[in-house]
């Protein structure tokens, strides 16, 4: 559900931002609003998103990754709760590297 909702606010926003500047919504321009590197606020669900070229993970196997923050969640009494508090770079799972200490 989270994550839906997460992909939602990012449509919500890109197309807001495609109408504001008096574009017609396509998918073409669409694609070019997620690519311009501009960031969008999902409200302090993620950090703020961006898929520009700079934003890119280098992992041959997720290339167009851009967001290696995660929050760890679990189901207690039938809701989804934070299991711990804030936000963990998982960067270094994603690239092959070694873990924080």
């Amino acid at each position: 559900m989270q994550t839906t909702w997460v992909a939602y606010q990012t449509f919500l926003q890109a197309v807001d931002r495609i109408s504001s500047a008096g574009q017609p919504l396509t998918a073409k321009g669409l694609r070019a609003q997620l690519d311009s590197g501009d960031s969008i606020d999902t409200g302090g669900v993620t950090p703020p998103l961006s898929w520009g070229q700079n934003d890119m993970l280098p992992s041959a196997e997720s290339p167009r990754l851009t967001n290696t923050w995660v929050t760890f969640q679990q189901v207690k009494d039938g809701r989804l709760a934070e299991q711990q508090s804030g936000f963990v770079d998982v960067r270094w799972v994603l690239t092959g590297g070694k873990p924080p200490r």
